[in-house]
């Protein structure tokens, strides 16, 4: 069930393992970075657990085509990417219900973390009481949001960054990238598989060259520079929320049949919301992370240290000349900026706005 997914042998091995000897227990929390294949991961452990006794291989048909009764999925949902209390109070109830056909039930909540703290401490009976036939799979990339009693009673699977020599394969294989452009590609992806995917599929892309050529220039005599720049990454980052819309839409879709009753319809467009707000963070975070790379890439450079581990090689000589020129902000003012930064953008400030303080934080703006 595990062979399509790179990396984390570990787990893998584990994850059969307590499944041939029926320790599975009944709370599960996949910890980890983004994109290292954690859902995956729970997609696959779902299937091997109800289709483990499957000779006629239902289960297995039921759940490729999304529609199995004994898999139930909970999303982030609406503007502001949380799980609804409705949702979540619809899982403490059909958490004791027993399983329709297979021998157990699964429950993958994603993105675990995004629980108002009402949902999560309305959740602890269920993590103390659990009925024998259900396993609940918690997923998330910044499980010490979670709730310290939630914690305590899951047990917990912390997922690694992918080795940059094995994506870098598997892009080889996969995409027919040179292995040149493969490498490149695995660390610009900083061991997230996903991160290496998108960057392959849609191109190394226009924002980054926006931000790394503004970062270069190290500082910009104009304020209006400095917005348009902003304006311009945040109309980018914009227009790919839209074409991911389509995209998460087709997918929920699937397995609904043509036929949606209100509530569905209404429930369908909760979740392309929390999904499309879940995908724009992710992108802000990407941004905010590629900041920081760079900056430590200067460091590198000013400590004379490896330059095979520069971030951003394709920016080689670029990198060594701003290095040359000195007073570096340290990182740590540049991590407590952009820590600042996202705390905004999680509050709901443009990523407009955001980037225009972050890069004031920075002193990229020089007043004469």
């Amino acid at each position: 069930m595990f062979d399509h997914i790179l990396g984390n042998q570990k787990i893998k091995s584990y994850l059969t393992r307590i499944v041939e000897r029926e320790t599975v227990g009944n709370s599960l929390l996949f910890a980890g970075p983004d994109g290292v294949g954690k859902s995956l991961f729970a997609d696959a452990f779902a299937k091997l657990l109800l289709c483990r006794i499957d000779p006629k291989g239902i289960n297995k048909h039921k759940i490729e085509s999304g529609n199995h009764p004994d898999i139930r999925i909970y999303r982030p949902e609406g503007k502001i990417g949380m799980h609804s209390i409705a949702s979540m109070r619809q899982f403490s109830e059909e958490v004791y219900q027993s399983p329709f056909e297979a021998k157990c039930k699964v429950f993958i909540i994603h993105e675990a973390d995004r629980m108002l703290s009402f949902s999560a401490n309305a959740l602890l009976k269920t993590f103390e009481e659990p009925s024998y036939d259900t396993v609940i799979i918690l997923v998330s990339s910044s499980p010490s949001a979670l709730l310290p009693t939630v914690l305590s009673r899951c047990r917990a699977l912390y997922f690694n960054p992918l080795d940059e020599l094995e994506i870098a394969s598997f892009i080889t294989q996969r995409f027919g990238k040179t292995n040149e452009e493969s490498k490149l590609l695995a660390r610009m992806a900083h061991g997230s598989i996903g991160q290496a995917v998108r960057l392959t599929n849609e191109g190394v892309g226009p924002v980054r060259s926006l931000m790394l050529d503004l970062l270069v220039k190290g500082q910009l005599s104009r304020y209006k520079e400095l917005t348009e720049v902003a304006s311009q990454i945040a109309e980018r980052v914009e227009a790919e929320k839209k074409e991911i819309e389509v995209e998460v839409r087709k997918v929920l879709l699937r397995g609904m049949g043509d036929d949606l009753t209100s509530v569905q319809k209404q429930g369908l467009e909760k979740e392309v919301e929390g999904a499309v707000t879940m995908h724009a963070m992710q992108e802000a975070y990407a941004l905010f992370d590629m900041i920081l790379s760079w900056y430590r890439d200067l460091h590198l450079f000013h400590l004379k240290g490896n330059l095979a581990f520069l971030m951003h090689h394709d920016y080689l000589e670029a990198c060594r000349a701003a290095a040359a020129k000195g007073s570096i902000m340290p990182i740590e003012d540049v991590q407590k900026a952009i820590a600042e930064t996202k705390i905004a953008f999680e509050r709901s400030t443009s990523l407009q706005i955001c980037l225009e303080n972050l890069f004031l934080k920075l002193n990229i703006l020089f007043v004469k």
